[in-house]
Formats: structure tokens, sequence, C-alpha cells
């Protein structure tokens, strides 16, 4: 049984009166979390059984001393450490650890022989050897810092407790302890990418089995306890010429994608391409009716899902869906987003309607897709929140679901959903319906020429952006006709981006940065990308750890995102985007900033989207700018800078 603040609270006010059974409950509760935390801090089971005992009898001494109940156990932690810090003052030694102590805590965890034997248990059990000399070389307070955020779920300011330092003084020494383990890491050939994945195995190595039901997280990492940056990006690359992992990880929270305890091992299913390698994918899942929040519902429909990725999960994407009824017996309406259009399949009226925007979720929730990057999806799920009940399946060594079972549903009751990866090709989202099927297009002009035009003009902090940008709209002009950008701030070309490449430039017009085409879309709309504008902008922002808001209006019409950032010149800012969610498009964009002051508007951006001339039967695009003659690109080119270009024009 996990206790709460105010029980635990009791307990120590009732063992402080002489309460026998309360100071006994106390103590068998206590002992499990103090035994995990010592073995993380000293690395030595053996030393670990002596200083428990010690740390125990000193909490029953001083429990007179805890001034405030809520504190216990940052106060408890703090004891342990003076424990631990006394010993090795006493000894005249520093923390090491006994390789051999590996193989006793596999055998101590070893799982059943059916799920994971011979090579799989060996490449394990090197990662673990890796991972315990690289957490030896650590200080002994970064390893107390980690093991106290990473497993026990502390905040900074309770961190800061048990060392015996401030919150923000906490926050300093985990960041350094993470970037020193992250490099100790890579030393042993285990790449930045697999921190979560060290650490809950780690976790689980180090975690008596009694400390089930104690409220510590013992094969894994408490979610919500790495900073910014790290998420749940699962890839592990040994040096050995094995490159594999034997685990998948169950994560209980839908779309949270945080790592905890596992509740199956197996060997690594090899069909599994690696996410640089997906060209589609193929799921079906139950879905909750708009605004539900009990914890079992009838479903909405089973959602049949397929999508493909002509050039790699990062470009655009061609998507289908079908709804079933919740057993899957019959079909309902249904949607495709082909090369050319969006399409909707109304099934009561056997009728099909040509769109203006891609599809975008229920109550505006952001749209993931399985392979995004598992850093994304853990930072979207903290802001928006995830619903209980969905057991993950996450392959350990790509960072993408297997399969999850949901059980949140009286109807289909633990409903499996199994992603099947590379099964689809072009020829699976072609138009279909037939002949015979009604078509009413409800496109506008625009949308039906399948490209936009489009101006940006305002004042932005006091300066004036006048701006013009294209972009395809479908994939098929994509293919034909790529995006482009070009962006003057007070007179002056500051942001150019076309199919050659992109280009940042000072005030005198010389060159800043390079970076690959379509750079300067991050924050705006790619609707050449499958998702709607309300996505990209906020993607493009929790990819950089930004967080956001999300309002619409009554009639599903209009919304707006706020995407919260810090800039070190601005200071607090805010990006403020009107959307037109019929249409797909940014009508607005306002920028907000904070200081002692308060909170002030200073900038204000309008787009105006060019409509096709009706008397013109046809149509081109306008032709992309030219490169400047005496600017040579360079050949090193950098990632997007993201939603913070916008910012930099503001300076």
């Amino acid at each position: 049984m996990i206790l709460d603040k105010a029980d635990i609270g009791n307990l120590v006010a009732q063992a402080r009166q002489g309460h026998e059974e309360s100071l006994s409950q106390l103590s068998s509760m206590a002992e499990p979390r103090i035994r995990a935390y010592i073995h993380r801090v000293t690395l030595d089971p053996e030393l670990t059984d002596d200083l428990v005992q010690e740390t125990l009898l000193l909490m029953v001494k001083s429990l007179a001393s805890l001034k405030k109940k809520e504190s216990f156990w940052p106060w408890l932690y703090r004891i342990a450490l003076r424990v631990i810090q006394t010993h090795y003052r006493k000894s005249s030694r520093q923390p090491a650890f006994n390789m051999s102590a590996i193989d006793d805590q596999f055998l101590d965890y070893q799982p059943a022989p059916a799920e994971a034997e011979g090579v799989d248990r060996l490449i394990e059990k090197e990662l673990a050897r890796k991972v315990f000399v690289s957490m030896g070389q650590l200080k002994e307070h970064y390893r107390a810092a980690i093991a106290l955020r990473c497993f026990d779920n502390l905040s900074y300011e309770e961190v800061g407790e048990a060392l015996g330092c401030t919150g923000l003084t906490a926050r300093m020494l985990f960041f350094r302890a993470k970037k020193a383990l992250q490099r100790r890491l890579a030393r042993q050939g285990i790449r930045k990418a697999s921190f979560i994945l060290a650490l809950g195995l780690f976790g689980r190595l180090t975690a008596p089995a009694e400390a089930a039901g104690t409220g510590l997280v013992g094969g894994g990492v408490a979610s919500g306890s790495l900073a910014a940056g790290v998420g749940g990006s699962i890839l592990v690359v040994l040096t050995s010429k094995i490159t594999m992992v034997v685990t998948s990880v169950a994560a209980v929270i839908i779309g949270g994608w945080a790592i905890t305890r596992p509740t199956s091992w197996f060997p690594l299913s090899l069909s599994m391409p690696s996410r640089a390698n997906v060209i589609s994918c193929r799921f079906t899942e139950q879905s909750q009716h708009r605004g539900s929040n009990v914890p079992r519902s009838l479903s909405k429909g089973a959602y049949e899902q397929w999508l493909y990725f002509p050039d790699g999960v990062d470009g655009p994407m061609l998507s289908r869906m079908q709804r079933w009824t919740a057993d899957e017996k019959g079909k309902l309406c249904a949607w495709l987003q082909d090369e050319y259009a969006d399409y909707y399949y109304e099934s009561g009226t056997n009728t099909i309607y040509n769109l203006n925007y891609n599809l975008f979720r229920g109550g505006l929730r952001v749209r993931q897709l399985p392979c995004d990057p598992p850093e994304m999806k853990t930072f979207i799920n903290k802001i928006e929140g995830g619903a209980t009940g969905v057991e993950w399946h996450i392959d350990c060594l790509r960072g993408m679901p297997i399969s999850r079972i949901d059980h949140r549903f009286v109807d289909v009751p633990d409903y499996k959903t199994t992603y099947e990866y590379n099964t689809l090709t072009a020829d699976d989202f072609i138009y279909g319906w037939g002949d015979n099927v009604p078509v009413k297009d409800h496109r506008d002009a625009m949308h039906k020429r399948g490209w936009m035009h489009y101006t940006i003009t305002g004042d932005w902090n006091g300066h004036t952006i006048e701006a013009e940008g294209f972009a395809p709209i479908y994939y098929a002009n994509y293919c034909r006709h790529r995006p482009w950008l070009k962006v003057a701030v007070d007179g002056k070309l500051r942001y150019l981006d076309t199919p050659q490449g992109a280009l940042a430039l000072d005030e005198a017009g010389k060159l800043k940065t390079s970076y690959a085409s379509s750079a300067f879309f991050a924050g705006l709309g790619r609707p050449w990308s499958g998702l709607h504008v309300v996505d990209t902008v906020r993607r493009d922002g929790a990819l950089r750890q930004c967080p956001f808001l999300t309002t619409f209006d009554d009639n599903y019409t209009v919304a707006a995102i706020i995407i919260s950032a810090k800039d070190s010149r601005l200071g607090e800012c805010e990006l403020i985007y009107d959307i037109n969610l019929d249409n797909d498009l940014i009508e607005e964009l306002h920028l907000r900033t904070a200081d002692a002051k308060g909170s002030r508007e200073c900038g204000r951006l309008t787009f105006t989207y060019i409509d096709v001339n009706p008397t013109q039967a046809k149509v081109e695009p306008p032709a992309p700018p030219a490169l400047p003659k005496d600017i040579v690109p360079s050949r090193r080119l950098q990632a997007s800078p993201g939603p913070a270009w916008l910012l930099d024009m503001a300076i």
C-alpha cells in the first residue's frame, strides 16, 4: 500500500507518542526505500545491509527532531546520506563496487528461462556492467541526486532538503550529475539517447524485491523526473558487434511513453525497422467520447489507421482511417488523405466531402504518431496529461510501440492494439470509393488549386516585418514545387528559405547561419506535411520542450495556440497563434513578453493569403527566390532553429 504525505504524517505523530505499531509500520515502509537508496549511492550490497540498520536506528532515535511531518522522506534520506558519509570518513576510503555483485544481482532478478535465454542474457549483463562502471565513476553526491530524483521522484525542493542545499542548487546538481553520467556512458559505448534505459536497468538491479507497493520506482525512471531534452528515448547501441536489447518495456500512461517497472521480458523482434527506416504504420485503437474522463466507459468506435511516409518519418505523411463499430463488425465513416486531396466519407449519407483541412484530433489534443521521437511524446503528455488504464509495450531499441492493452472500455475489455510497420505501400492510399458515390467539394479556391501564396506583415517588437511565402498543400504538389519563404526586417532581407537551402543573414546582409531547406517553416504551418497547423506549431514547440496551451471556440472554428519560450534577450515570451481550423490557416501571430513590470503584447503579424484569379484558366505557382550571388552557404548545415527564429526577428 502506498501512503500519501498525510498518512505518513499521522504515522509519525503516533510513533512520537509511543505507538509501537505505528513505529513498526513506519520502519517497515521505510526499509526497502532506504535500502535501495543506500545501495544506489554506495554500490556495495554488503555494506548496504549494515548502513540500512544504522539508518533505521537513527530514524527511531531522532523522530522527535523532525520539524515538518510532511518532509519525512527528505529528512530520512538526509539521515541515510550522513550515515554513508560518516562510514567513508571513518574508513578513509571512497565508494567502490564489486564487479561480482552484478552476477549476484542478475541471479536475484533472473527472469523466466522462456523469456530471456542465452545471448539475450549475456547482452543485458554486458549492458549492466557498463552502466555500473559508469555509475561507479560518479561522485557520491551525484549518485545521491540521481537516485532521489529519478527513482524516488522527489521534487527539487525535496532533493535539496535531503542533500542539505536549496532547491535551485539541487536542480543544478542533478543537471551536472546527469551530464556526467551521460559522458561516462558514452565512454562505455552507450549513446546519450540510451539514458533512460540505462537508468531503468540500474534501478531494477538495485531495487529490493520488497520495494513493490511502497512507491519506489524499482525498474525504471519516475515519469517527469528528468530535465528537458532527455525525454523517453531508449535507443541503445553497444560497442560490441551485437546491437540489440532483450527487453520490451510497458508504460502505464496512455501516450505518456514513460518507462515503468518492466512487465515482460522477451527477445527483440527482428522484424521491426529502425525509426529511420519506417515507411508505414498500421494499427487499430478504440476511442473515447470527447470530454470523457471516467475510468471505464463505452467505446466511441474502433479506429483503424494507416500511415505512409514516402520520404521518411520526418517528411510528408499520407493517411487513411476507417471507423468501425466497437466490435469491428460494422463499417462507419472513413477519412483519406492521399497525394491530391483530403476526403471524408460519411457513411450515413453515403457521401464524400472534400475538405480544406488535414485531420486533427477531437478536443484539439496534439496528434501523435507511433514513430515520433519519444522525448517529444513524453513532453506532450506531460502538458496534456494522459488517460489511465492503458499498458504500453515499447520497443527498447527503437523507442516505438509494439502493442498496447486498453482497459478503459466496458464493451471491449482489455482491447489489444498491435502496431505493424512497413506493411503498406503507396497503392494502399489510392482513392477507392468508386464513381457511384457522390462527392461534395467543400474546398475553397486556394485548396482546389493545391498551393498557397501569402504575405506576412506587421510590427514585431518595434521592427517592421514584410515577408512572402509559398507552400504546397498536397504531396503531389510538394514533389513538383517545394516551399519557400523570404523575410525582411526593417526593409532588409534577414531570412531566406528556398529549395536550395535556408540562410539567416545579419543586419549588414552577411551570412550568419546556413540551414537545410524548410528550416524557417518551423513554428508555422506546413500543409504538405499531412498535419494540421494546430499540430505543426505545437509539435515544433514540444520537440524543443516549449510548453503550450490550447483553446478554441464553441463551434470548433477558431483555435488559439500559445507557445511559451524563454529568450536570453527578451526574457519570458509567448507566441500566440490565431488559427482558422476549417481552412487550416494561421490568421495572426502575436508576441507577448513579460518582465518585472508585467506582461505586454509587443508584436502582431497578419497573414494574407493570395486567392486565385478566376479569370485565369491556369495559374502557375510563383517562382522561388534565388540565393544571393555574393553569399556562399556553409557546407555544414545547422538543424532547424525551431520556433526560436520567430523570436530572433524581434531583437
